[in-house]
This record gives C-alpha cells, structure tokens and sequence, in this order.
C-alpha cells in the first residue's frame, strides 16, 4: 500500500539514526526507539507499524484505516507558500539534525496531504515563491545535502519538479523572496555566499534572471520579504549583523522596494533575532509571531502593536503563510534553538487567537 511505502521511503531518505530490520517466521518487525506498535517519528512521516499485518509473502494489508499517516515530520528551517490555484498551503524542505529533508506538503485546512515524488530536490535554506501568473512556484538557492551553496532553480508546476538551467545569481543561503504582483517578477535579496554577507538584488521573469542595477542594505540579514497590496510594493524586514562575527545585534529595519531602489521606512519594529516567522494579512498587514517571547505582533499604519502572548509557545526556525481563502495565518515545525529539539505542529491565527490543529 501507498501508506507504507511512503513510510519506509521516508525512513530510507531521511532518518539519521541506526535502524534496524529483521524478519522473523514471515513477519517484518521493524525495531526503532524502542518496539513495535510505538510511533515512528521520522523526518518526514509518523508510521504506526502494529497498523499492519503482514503476510508469508511479505506482502501487507491495512488494519486501522482510520490511522493518519501524512504527517509532515519534525523541522525547522523549512518553506511555506500558498498555492492560489489550488487554495492550499505548501511545505517544503527545511532539516532535523543534520538531515536536510526531500519533500513537499499541501495543508487543505483540514489534513496534511504528502506530494513528493522522485525529482524532489534536497535543498535547505534556499527561498520558494509562488508566482501567481505563471501559477508556478519557484525555488532558488539554499544548501544541498553536502553543504554546499547551490545557485540553481528550480519550479514545481503543480505535478512535477523541474530544475530550469540558466545564469542567474550567485550561490547563497538564507536569501529571501516574494513574488511582486505589479511587476509580475519573483524578487530575491541577500542572503549568505562564499564571499560572506550579500545585498544584491535579483528579479526572475519566468526566463531569465536580471540583477537590479541598486543594492540594498548592507550587513542585512533579510528576515522576511512581503508583497503589500495595498500599496503594490515589496517590504523587507532585516536584521543588523557584524559583519566580523555574522552576530545579530539585533537591530530590525523595514525597507521598501520602489522598483529602482530600496528605502527605509524609519518604522520602529519590535526587537527580534533571525528564524522568526512573518507573514502577509493579506493587505498592508503584517504579523510576526516571536518565539523568543511567545508574542504575536501585528503591523498596521505604520506601527507594531503587540496583540497575543498565548500560543504556539517558545520557538525558533518556524515558518507561517497566509491562507487567501480561509483568511487565516498558518504556522509549522520550528524547535528550540540551543537544542535538537524540533516541532511538527500545525498552528492557525484566525486574527485574534492560536489554535492548534495538529
């Protein structure tokens, strides 16, 4: 069945830890974390293995049809964009340990339903956009499972992967992107590359990548990039690092794109480190959600106003989207920062509180 095989691929792709299979009087017992009948927790998929019996054959049918097995597993790090054709959220990516993780999720609101495939690229750190004309999403950059910087890109149309092979910019790792709807470009600033700290901007057309003539700020650290609608303009959120140690100070700015040009928008914005989740509301919006502090703070007329200190808890590395038809935010995974410890919750702010779905 479809059920297990993912199960054991996501075991074979992804766990970073000794597993042990033996096969005794015809059954297959799988020996992880402790026995059988246990939860399997692997990068990818949560498995309950007493869910099915197994024949002489080694063939095997399902016991518990009712088990939910499409869960994405543990990470942080990872990407989500919200796919406007279909009306679904997507993750993809991200790592747990040294595991840099191979697949992609759709969140309908209701259950997690696992799209990968073979030609799935193990990339970790890079940026995903969804272009809304082309209906495409795209990725660029990020690390690859040897810990390389990659310059490539990479578009998922729907049903397949495709890495398109062009000049474009240079290799890096924590970039950022949005798709700017009046220019009808996917945008990228910054990020890390074998040179250290970049500024340069990049747009992609759907042919071609151009570099803008301006370059941003420098020593930024690009947090988080938004499409505002109401204005039709591209905001970066940054953070201040020393160049020397690539320490955060921090000191936050916001910036807008003009098209020619980034500007600072003199905004006071709350104090925060880097893996913190932003995400548009839709208009000129914006929430942050600071796992630092457990606080939620929302942007509106020019000022950050603190709105929740409940929810998803103390956190770092997680990741959030807004979801255009449910007009809700939906927020994934994370972990501690100073330990190994990562999250596969599913979070939803409905504009005034957390809930947690999964």
């Amino acid at each position: 069945m479809k059920d297990l095989n993912n199960c054991l691929v996501r075991l074979n792709d992804n766990i970073n830890r000794e597993m042990k299979i033996t096969i005794l009087s015809s059954l297959l017992i799988f020996s992880f974390a402790s026995a059988v009948g246990q939860d399997i927790n692997t990068a990818g998929l949560v498995c309950k293995l007493s869910s099915f019996s197994f024949k002489g054959d080694l063939s095997y049918e399902r016991l518990d049809t009712s088990l939910d097995v499409t869960i994405p597993g543990k990470r942080w790090g990872h990407q989500l964009i919200y796919d406007e054709v279909n009306s679904r959220v997507l993750l993809f990516g991200g790592s747990h340990g040294d595991t840099i993780l191979r697949d992609l999720w759709a969140w309908d609101g209701s259950q997690w339903d696992d799209l990968t495939q073979d030609g799935t690229p193990a990339i970790n750190k890079g940026v995903f956009v969804y272009d809304a004309d082309r209906k495409t999403s795209v990725l660029f950059g990020g690390a690859n499972s040897r810990g390389e910087n990659m310059g490539s890109t990479w578009e998922w149309n729907g049903k397949t992967w495709k890495e398109i092979k062009m000049k474009g910019p240079a290799a890096r790792v924590h970039s950022s992107g949005v798709y700017d709807r009046k220019n009808k470009l996917v945008l990228i600033f910054g990020g890390f590359g074998s040179a250290g700290m970049l500024n340069d901007t990049w747009a992609f057309n759907g042919n071609a990548w151009e570099q803008m003539n301006a370059h941003g700020p420098a020593d930024r650290l690009p947090l988080a990039m938004i499409y505002d609608e109401t204005k039709e303009a591209v905001v970066m959120i940054t953070d201040l690092l020393k160049q020397d140690t690539l320490i955060s100070v921090p000191k936050n700015e916001m910036w807008e794109w003009t098209g020619a040009a980034w500007k600072n928008l003199q905004v006071s914005i709350p104090s925060i480190t880097g893996l913190q989740a932003f995400a548009s509301l839709g208009k000129n919006d914006i929430l942050l959600y600071d796992g630092d502090k457990g606080t939620t703070w929302k942007y509106n007329s020019n000022q950050w106003q603190a709105v929740s200190n409940s929810g998803p808890g103390i956190r770092a590395g997680h990741t959030m989207v807004y979801d255009k038809k449910r007009k809700n935010i939906v927020l994934f995974g994370g972990g501690k920062a100073d330990t190994n410890d990562r999250y596969n919750d599913t979070w939803e702010w409905d504009g005034e509180k957390w809930k947690k779905i999964k």
